[in-house]
This record gives C-alpha cells, structure tokens and sequence, in this order.
C-alpha cells in the first residue's frame, strides 16, 4: 500500500562511495516504477527490503557529497539524477543518489521538467539513434503521447523526418509537438489507414502495443521492406504488461522477441530484403551522468521540449502519491507524471 510516512533522515556514511545525499525537489515516475511495485517483475526488478520507497528519477539539491565525488560536485548544486537497473529511494524528501548517475542541472530548465526528463529524454535519444532517422523518413510513433512518446515525436523530427504520425487520444497535444496526424485509437484502427497503405512508412517505433503491432503492421504493408530501407524498432517488445516472476518467465518473455528477429534475419537474407522490413528492439542502453547530461543538452539546443503531464505536479502527500501510481498504472498520463517534494529554496 502506497502510503507517505516520516522517516529518519538517511545520513552519508564513511563507506558510501560516489554518493550524494540530496535533498528531493521532484520526482517522476515511469513504468519501471509500476512493474516494481505491483510485483509483476519481481524476480529482477524486486525491492533490496520492505517497506521500500519507489522512485529513482529525480531533480535535487545536494547536501552532503561523498569525498571521491567532491571533484564534480559540491554542497547546493541542483542536479538531475537517474537509476540503472533499479530505481529505488527517490521519492523521498533525502535520497542517497550515486553521483556517477547525476549531472547538474541545466540552468533555465525548471525543476519539474529536470526530473522529467532524468530518464526518458536518455531512452528516447537512444531509441532514435539506433533507429538511424534519416532526412526524409516518413516516421509513424505508436504511443506518442506517453513520457518517451512525446520525446520521440520531437526528436525524430530533429533527426530530420519530413512525415511523423502517431496514435494518441490526445489530438491537440500531438499537434502542438507538430505531429503532421494523429490517430485515436479509441476511434480509429492505425493499421487500416488507406492513406498509410498506400505511402509506407520507412520507420515505425512501437512504443504502446507490441506484437500485435507488428503482426498488423506487416500484414497491411506499412513499412516498407528492408532493401528500400524500411525498420520496426519495439520498445514494447511483446506486450506492455510484463510478468517475470519466475526463472522460466525469462525465457518465455524474451525467446519469442529473438525468435520473431532470426525469423525477421533469415527472411531478409534469402530474399534480399525484400520481403519484410528490418525488426529491432530497444532495450535501452546504459544510465550514466555523461548520458543524461547529453540528452539535457538537447532541450538547451531546441531539439525537444519537456512535456509534463497536466495534472502534474501531484502534491507529495499519500493521496497525491496514490493519484499519480494510479495515473501511470491505468497508462493515462500524457506526458511525464512527476511528483513535486519541497520547493528549491
């Protein structure tokens, strides 16, 4: 049960290495943070104890700084800090942050956006480097209106797409991020769409649905094949929901995605890439203070702009804890749902 309580303030101990004890402004949340803790990934995304205080993408001030991280930081920095693979302990007023998974905070960008950013904006830079956006692609985003959804819309067109499309109930949203069409699913099959049939896309990134995606995508010629350079890249690899709770649930999660790739592989071989266009997955690459300071600069250069959810900030009380976990559970939120801790003075 979600529920917000005093606690003792966690002090920097002698054998803490790379370490900033920090003082929580805000605080956002992302999937993770749900898989965590509903327990549905519990054999590797499980809590180091119980009671456990989720969150790990923070905006903050810094307090205390351990002596191998007096070189990058120091007492009253505002930074931005994220997790690896685990987020843990940053929805707290003091948070423990490993100092090699924070950078100081890009001055001109408010705390509420900072935190937002912390791990998205870090994934979808990736996702759109490894999707190889060239100028010209005609780019379809499934699920624009998501935390990433929003970054991606925006980056690939930075990246030099000349056509974005995306599904999303939030219509006006998308337009503002300069989406050229939008379709609610609510009211619209994407697959079916004459219009995208008939003028294939070179890119889609599936971040909402999973296999069905795909399975619809080829069934319909919506990408083009891989010799005209056509490429599927999954974040959601097979549904968004993921259940790991046990060891064979590791490979009955994972061996369907790498099989759908070596059928994908072999098929494009002996046909020369003409039959089906290239899949990937984006499993994300590795968190570090110099990855997200990269993806802040991004903002700094006009390339995105945050999105926060309008409902947000949520207040840091149990009732507007529970408001936000509900918001990210029910996938509702458009934007980044974020949690504001303490004022920055």
């Amino acid at each position: 049960v979600l529920s917000v309580k005093e606690t003792a303030r966690p002090a920097l101990l002698p054998t803490d290495k790379h370490t900033l004890l920090v003082r929580v402004l805000a605080c956002s949340l992302s999937p993770s943070d749900w898989r965590t803790l509903s327990g549905d990934g519990r054999l590797i995304k499980k809590p180091s104890a119980f009671p456990y205080t989720p969150g790990g993408d923070v905006c903050a001030r810094v307090e205390e700084v351990a002596a191998d991280a007096e070189e990058d930081f120091k007492v009253g920095d505002l930074v931005v800090g994220s997790w690896s693979l685990f987020g843990e302990g940053g929805l707290a007023e003091y948070y423990k942050l490993d100092s090699k998974m924070a950078t100081k905070k890009p001055d001109g960008m408010s705390v509420l956006d900072a935190a937002a950013m912390a791990n998205s904006l870090v994934h979808a830079q990736q996702t759109v480097e490894q999707a190889a956006v060239k100028t010209g692609d005609r780019v379809l985003v499934l699920g624009g209106s998501g935390g990433m959804g929003t970054l991606l819309v925006q980056l690939v067109r930075s990246a030099g797409a000349s056509y974005v499309a995306t599904t999303s109930t939030d219509v006006d949203l998308m337009a503002s991020l300069g989406v050229d069409k939008c379709v609610d699913h609510t009211k619209e099959q994407w697959s079916e769409l004459a219009e995208w049939k008939a003028s294939p896309f070179d890119l889609i990134i599936d971040c909402a649905e999973g296999v069905g995606a795909w399975r619809a995508c080829c069934a319909n010629g919506l990408l083009k094949p891989a010799s005209e350079g056509g490429r599927w890249l999954c974040v959601v690899l097979t549904e968004w929901d993921i259940y790991i709770t046990k060891w064979y649930h590791i490979f009955t999660f994972f061996a369907p995605v790498l099989g759908r790739m070596l059928k994908n592989k072999l098929g494009r071989t002996f046909s020369g890439g003409r039959s089906a266009p290239t899949y990937m997955m984006h499993l994300g690459g590795p968190e570090s203070s110099a990855a997200i300071a990269r993806a802040l600069d991004l903002v700094s250069q006009g390339k995105v702009k945050p999105v926060v959810d309008k409902r947000s900030p949520h207040p840091f009380t149990t009732e507007g804890v529970q408001e936000a976990f509900e918001l990210l559970r029910n996938r509702q939120g458009h934007g980044k749902i974020v949690i504001h801790v303490a004022e920055s003075q």
